[in-house]
């Protein structure tokens, strides 16, 4: 969505009628009409991917569907329907109230971002100290450390992703995860959003080089050293618990001061969960963050989304000689490790589907209702968003609630950097009041 001054109590929501929620479920039937061998045989696609063996290409090898790869597609897709249920009911995806977030106007996101880093520390720091739990919860922790030293991450890399990912935020009104729960909840241009996103993260596997040699650190990096943990020599459950403190008082200052109800439509009272359009941006953190168990616990990972664009985007690599154009994304193409977040983000998009679909909002926010819309703008700044996102080697989901609440150093500089850049993108651009 492109980017629009709009008055504080504007918000997107139109008529409750019997017609179709929006133009756009046409396009969508038509494509599906047209497509649907295609469509349907998308899943299979996934599930063959993901038995895959990381080391080959589809056709190479026999997926291997065992048990433990099936029961992790079901838990990433579950918790993706937690998720995508959560961000819907929280109103975050909304595209006015992503740069109303920005214009520092509403405060969803912050409280939504800040309960789901607080909640997430806790859970970590539990599964820590329990003996059965501690391993994938080290794994996971020694994965990202190792994903940002394998890919040559410093700050450099860091700050300039952030900055980029920040400016394609405010300009398309989404995020990598966001843009599903649009997809899934009938947002008009959510699918001009997720094309853009791809089209960025197709640009940077193939500049990737290039990008790296440009800012990778002089000096090898340990990212081992750059965690709170290693800096004052304090075990991690023993530093989360005043952190988390520290950081629902601020939650608590922010509700004070700008209350949650005035932020959103209220739905009528006596209306069950579920059929509610809203639900406390702290509550959804809440879940948001006590879905980081099953993930890590599971599959060794913690939530995020943008590398599913880079696994989707790495299926076009058929065969070597295609392959060789971008090892960045051949690397990504198989695997259950790889193909996990694919699962995660289609449970994203029907969690905000059903969400939507509880409440009575499917499809009520229309384009038509987002001042200065284009596809071009969506396209274009969803391609900044993810190459943003690629360089920092994680985006607002992954950097900015997961690793953070991790302790983990660098992603604070890639987050630092994408409000800084979106509060001054607006700045400049005059939309700020």
């Amino acid at each position: 969505m492109a980017l629009s001054k709009v008055s504080r109590n504007t918000e997107c929501y139109g008529n409750h009628s019997t017609e179709p929620p929006c133009p756009g479920y046409k396009l969508i039937n038509s494509i599906y009409s047209k497509n649907r061998r295609l469509i349907l045989g998308f899943p299979l696609l996934c599930m063959a991917n993901a038995g895959t063996s990381e080391n080959s290409y589809v056709g190479s090898s026999q997926p291997n569907w065992s048990f433990e790869t099936l029961s992790k597609m079901g838990i990433s897709v579950a918790t993706g329907v937690f998720f995508g249920v959560a961000l819907e009911k929280s109103r975050v995806f909304e595209p006015l109230n992503v740069q109303a977030s920005f214009r520092l106007e509403k405060f969803l996101m912050s409280k939504v971002w800040l309960s789901a880093i607080a909640t997430g520390m806790l859970s970590c720091s539990l599964m820590m100290m329990l003996p059965d739990s501690h391993p994938p919860t080290r794994q996971m922790l020694q994965e990202h450390l190792n994903g940002l030293k394998n890919n040559n991450k410093g700050v450099l890399a860091c700050a300039l992703g952030g900055a980029l990912h920040g400016i394609g935020i405010v300009g398309c009104g989404s995020t990598p995860e966001l843009a599903f729960v649009q997809f899934g909840a009938g947002v008009e241009g959510a699918a001009y959003t997720i094309c853009g996103g791809l089209l960025g993260t197709l640009l940077y596997g193939l500049l990737e080089p290039l990008m790296v040699a440009f800012t990778a650190p002089k000096l090898q990096m340990s990212p081992e050293k750059y965690t709170f943990q290693a800096m004052f020599s304090t075990p991690y459950f023993f530093l989360t618990p005043p952190l988390a403190l520290l950081i629902w008082g601020g939650i608590a200052t922010l509700e004070h001061f700008h209350p949650w109800q005035n932020e959103v439509v209220m739905s009528a009272a006596g209306q069950g969960i579920f059929s509610r359009v809203s639900w406390a941006p702290y509550a959804t953190g809440i879940i948001i963050g006590l879905l980081q168990i099953p993930i890590v616990q599971v599959l060794s990972k913690y939530i995020a989304g943008s590398a599913s664009y880079c696994t989707i985007v790495s299926q076009l690599l058929v065969g070597s000689r295609l392959q060789k154009l971008s090892p960045y994304l051949t690397k990504m193409k198989c695997g259950m490790r790889n193909w996990w977040q694919v699962f995660f983000m289609c449970g994203t998009a029907l969690g905000g589907y059903l969400s939507a679909r509880a409440s009575g909002s499917l499809g009520i926010i229309k384009v038509e209702q987002v001042p200065g819309f284009s596809a071009r703008s969506a396209v274009l700044s969803a391609a900044l968003m993810m190459f943003g996102a690629r360089l920092a080697h994680g985006d607002a989901c992954g950097h900015g609630i997961s690793t953070i609440g991790l302790l983990s150093t660098l992603p604070m500089v890639t987050t630092v950097s994408m409000v800084t850049a979106g509060v001054l993108t607006l700045v400049a651009s005059g939309y700020f009041k």
